[in-house]
């Protein structure tokens, strides 16, 4: 389980970490262990919106397009994954997820969008310094 790495991990980077009572290493290792859920499903989201992104802009439909096309795609899997999660004994579906899962997304689609930018402007100086020769 995520607890259980966690709680390596912290034996491992922090060395006070023994000093602390049983109880308070729970709370630490929970704690982490939130933030490390919550962390994981932004940057999940951010990939698969960075990547769907990506992936459409092979297309040629222009960096405008490819994000309005990834972005609710992956929101719309957020939301089904936290429908999903509602049917599911011992799980629940909570906006917050979607809210952050939905941040994600927006964030890996401005990534991606930004990273094809950037690699456009250097191809395009490279091409126009190459001419220049």
């Amino acid at each position: 389980t995520s607890h259980s790495f966690i709680e390596r991990a912290v034996r491992v980077f922090f060395s006070r970490f023994k000093l602390l009572g049983e109880a308070e290493q729970y709370e630490l290792v929970e704690s982490l262990q939130y933030l490390f859920r919550k962390g994981a499903h932004f940057a999940i989201y951010f990939a698969l919106a960075f990547f769907l992104t990506c992936a459409n802009e092979t297309f040629g439909i222009g960096h405008l397009r490819s994000a309005l096309y990834a972005l609710p795609a992956a929101v719309l899997y957020a939301v089904s994954d936290e429908v999903h999660q509602y049917f599911v004994p011992g799980r629940s579906c909570q906006l917050s997820d979607i809210l952050l899962d939905s941040f994600g997304a927006l964030m890996g689609t401005v990534a991606a969008c930004l990273c094809t930018a950037l690699v456009l402007h250097i191809a395009k100086k490279r091409t126009g310094q190459g001419k220049m020769s």
